[in-house]
């Protein structure tokens, strides 16, 4: 990805970020669902994938429209810290 990026006729803003969950809204879902699954416990995988499902599931729509209108404040962010992790 990086060699990709090397090679547009884009500036980058700085070095790509290994981890940019700033930048990603899956990362935020992935945080709020482990969050959501802390303490359950489950007796076997299909259990626990079972659980996985259901936390998915549950997620509504709202909270990923905020997630999704939150990027372009966070890219500005981003950019305006010289491509920094933004702190939440």
């Amino acid at each position: 990805m990086i060699r990709w990026l090397d090679n547009q006729p884009f500036e980058r803003i700085g070095d790509w970020p290994p981890n940019s969950p700033d930048l990603s809204i899956i990362e935020n879902v992935w945080g709020i669902m482990k969050q959501k699954l802390t303490g359950v416990e489950c007796s076997d995988r299909n259990e626990f994938c079972d659980e996985i499902v259901r936390v998915w599931d549950e997620l509504s729509y709202d909270l990923i429209q905020h997630l999704f209108d939150s990027l372009p404040d966070r890219w500005a962010q981003c950019v305006e810290r010289d491509g920094d992790v933004v702190d939440y």
